[in-house]
């Protein structure tokens, strides 16, 4: 026998995306059970008319939490167990979302508009999200300099990692390797202008430069 349990959305803009996200949600009214269709919110934000499968008719009074004030009538889902497209819906259109690696929009809307992410930590780029069904977890592929691709499940749908916060995902290209470098300082033996010679490097034979002098030593950071 279904029983009422409350529904984890705390306004129905959460309910409205998760129903458009595939989250099959019944009325329980007595001995009649009616697909949901349609969740239409009052201007108070705080109950809607929700329209069910085969008629034009709706409830009224309904609220998030798939209760109604007016009858003993309720909202459940099919699958209790909330599917990620329901999670990740939630997150989009709930305003106290907080994510620590990926700025603005959460990672999964800005990825699938195309947006570029990418590991610092281990120099990584996202090439590809998938979520398993039925076991509520999205794998992330990865892949590294050298071209080879790992499938991950430790990634949560905001692109924060599950155990290690160095591994979050970070939105745009994967920036250049940077490397130190030794270098010694020469003064140009003509027009006193400085240059740098890297470590393994030999002056050139160019007047004023092969005889130049050396005036110190220092390390840079530059690209691979």
């Amino acid at each position: 026998m279904q029983t009422f349990k409350k529904l984890p959305y705390t306004d129905f803009h959460q309910m409205k995306a998760a129903l458009e996200a595939g989250t099959v949600f019944r009325i329980k009214d007595g001995g009649r059970d009616r697909r949901v269709t349609r969740i239409e919110p009052l201007p108070s934000g705080k109950v809607a008319n929700v329209y069910y499968e085969g008629s034009t008719s709706s409830y009224g009074c309904f609220t998030p939490d798939g209760a109604n004030r007016a009858c003993v009538a309720f909202i459940y889902v099919e699958s209790q167990a909330p599917s990620l497209a329901d999670q990740l819906k939630a997150k989009l259109t709930t305003a106290t979302v907080n994510v620590a690696a990926v700025p603005a929009k959460p990672f999964l809307e800005r990825f699938i508009a195309g947006t570029e992410f990418h590991t610092p930590h281990t120099r990584e780029v996202v090439v590809g999200v998938a979520f398993v069904r039925g076991h509520n977890r999205l794998d992330v592929t990865l892949r590294d300099e050298a071209g080879k691709e790992r499938v991950t499940p430790r990634y949560n749908t905001d692109g924060t990692h599950k155990f290690r916060s160095e591994r979050n995902l970070v939105e745009g290209k994967l920036p250049p390797k940077m490397v130190e470098r030794k270098v010694a300082i020469y003064r140009h033996a003509f027009n006193g202008s400085l240059f740098v010679i890297r470590e393994g490097e030999v002056l050139p034979s160019i007047r004023g430069i092969s005889n130049a002098t050396k005036v110190g030593e220092t390390t840079i950071t530059e690209k691979e």
